[in-house]
């Protein structure tokens, strides 16, 4: 059986880790766009609404 540290958190952060690799940035922006497009998937759902409805509302073109 492994050991077990005293230590709780061992090594480092996750944002810590990305910065260090150099992709925090590309990473970061397309988690936000990722959490965007569920939401407004959700609005959609909620509002009964077709994408074509939707982008109607939005004044821009919808895409498949």
């Amino acid at each position: 059986m492994a050991q077990h540290s005293k230590h709780r958190h061992w090594g480092t952060r996750v944002d810590e880790w990305l910065k260090a690799e150099g992709i925090f940035e590309a990473v970061t922006h397309k988690a936000m766009k990722e959490v965007m497009a569920w939401q407004l998937a959700e609005a959609i759902t909620a509002a009964h609404l077709s994408k074509t409805d939707m982008a109607r509302r939005m004044h821009t073109p919808a895409r498949p």
